[in-house]
């Protein structure tokens, strides 16, 4: 629907992104290779309410933040890191911040006012928001991140990292320092959920993990073998148990007590 507004949708983006609801409006960064416009939409109506246009969409997925008293819309754009208000759409603040090939795809996560940003070939990295105002805290290049975004367990970040050839992963968000981190070639992606105090892990080399997030070194519960194909679509944490979908099939798995 959007080719129309746009020189190009395909093969990059068109709508990427999971969008995000707000306040009666729903929030998406369409568009194509270096046009396209964060658009928000009136849930009741498809009414445009408002469109920031300054750059192209990317993969990441915006999230909403409460920073000093506000909120704030914050997502990864084709070639920076922005926050905008999402009533009105007006920028707050802007960083530059490009991944080779325009692979911007890590959503960011929130502690607070601190905010952690990665992508491929890129150190991950914390920024402090005060106001309208980021500022870097920290870096590190030992869990570099790719497609996998990252997940909150307590005040730990857990994710998975490109190095190594793939390696699930806990640090400080206070400061980037590791706090442990598996063995490599565990595959090229992994697609992540909270579960309470542990992480939950679905490679795309069709295993799911269980490892509890607080220890001091990796020590998964669980590991099972969950399909004969690739898993690169998101699981699903439901009622009855786990939502798998590999390259063949939809399965539910029981979880054990």
């Amino acid at each position: 629907m959007f080719s129309k507004d746009f020189r190009h949708t395909y093969p990059l983006y068109g709508a990427a992104m999971s969008p995000i609801v707000y306040n009666g409006k729903l929030i998406a960064h369409v568009g194509g290779d270096g046009d396209g416009a964060l658009i928000a939409f009136d849930l009741d109506t498809g009414a445009e309410a408002w469109r920031w246009s300054e750059d192209g969409p990317g993969y990441s997925s915006p999230v909403i933040v409460r920073v000093g008293g506000r909120d704030q819309l914050v997502t990864q754009t084709e070639q920076n890191i922005l926050a905008v208000d999402p009533e009105s759409g007006k920028t707050l603040w802007m960083m530059p911040f490009s991944t080779p090939y325009k692979q911007n795809s890590v959503t960011p996560v929130a502690f607070g006012d601190t905010l952690v940003f990665g992508g491929t070939r890129q150190p991950t990295f914390a920024v402090r928001v005060t106001g309208s105002t980021p500022a870097k805290l920290w870096e590190s290049t030992d869990a570099t991140l790719y497609m996998s975004t990252p997940v909150r367990i307590g005040q730990r970040l857990c994710g998975f990292t490109e190095r190594t050839k793939g390696a699930l992963f806990c640090l400080n968000p206070a400061d980037g320092s590791v706090a442990w981190m598996s063995e490599g070639r565990m595959g090229d992606n992994a697609l992540l959920i909270a579960a309470g105090s542990d992480m939950v892990a679905a490679t795309s080399e069709s295993e799911v993990i269980v490892v509890p997030a607080s220890g001091e070194t990796y020590s998964p519960e669980h590991v099972y073998d969950v399909a004969d194909s690739p898993v690169w679509a998101h699981p699903a944490l439901v009622d009855e148990g786990l939502l798998i979908k590999d390259k063949t099939a939809l399965t539910l798995w029981g979880l054990k007590p």
